[in-house]
């Protein structure tokens, strides 16, 4: 687990899967990624954040205020194998919508980015 002033970043729990497909289904979230993700999609990518974690100690992470409101996540991935500058990792984030503007990605890809050179080198 990872706090900082305002935020803690940790692993997923089942739990988790609701607040994550709600905010995989926001059009406006998503607009980026090509549109919202359906509840199945949604699944799947919290199992390959869990699953990167297990295998390298970190990953896309829970953003949470620090009376535990799920914000969305962020943390560093491995960059996918055959990806044209790989290897690597990169640093990525999503809040749900209620939470933007108020500088917690930038508090949590900060405290995330600290770790990892920090704890991983």
């Amino acid at each position: 687990m990872i706090e900082s002033a305002r935020v803690r970043l940790r692993p997923w729990r089942e739990p988790d899967r609701v607040p994550l497909a709600a905010l995989h289904s926001d059009a406006e979230v998503m607009a980026d990624y090509g549109g919202p993700l359906n509840r199945a999609e949604s699944d799947a990518k919290l199992d390959r954040y869990a699953a990167s974690f297990e295998a390298h100690g970190y990953s896309r992470l829970v953003l949470e205020r620090l009376d535990g409101a799920f914000l969305g996540y962020v943390g560093v991935m491995p960059i996918w194998p055959t990806h044209p500058v790989a290897p690597g990792v990169e640093i990525g984030w999503r809040l749900v919508r209620s939470a933007w503007g108020f500088g917690y990605a930038t508090e949590g890809a900060r405290a995330a980015l600290c770790d990892g050179f920090v704890r991983h080198g």
